[in-house]
């Protein structure tokens, strides 16, 4: 299942390179199989095609999981310049 729709996300990114919705999905799927470093890579690669807080907020999650604090910190802060209404990232600051 994960490997197909690494694979259907890998491909619509191929196809359409400003894809950041397959990016920040392929950032999930990694995610929840325990590859941080390579979901990383994604949601970076995501936010070199648009700042927005869908992408923020997982890789935020993301650093806090993995004891990366202050970047986690950064991340949080981030979006909440971009959605200050959102209780979600105030509770996770």
């Amino acid at each position: 299942h994960g490997d197909r729709a690494a694979f259907h996300y890998q491909e619509a990114v191929r196809l359409k390179p400003s894809h950041y919705v397959a990016m920040v999905n392929l950032g999930r799927l990694l995610r929840s199989s325990n590859d941080n470093k390579e979901a990383e890579l994604w949601y970076k690669r995501a936010l070199q095609v648009v700042r927005k807080v869908d992408i923020l907020t997982p890789l935020g999650a993301l650093y806090y999981n993995t004891g990366r604090y202050e970047e986690a910190l950064e991340v949080y802060r981030e979006a909440a310049t971009l959605q200050p209404d959102s209780t979600d990232i105030w509770l996770a600051l």
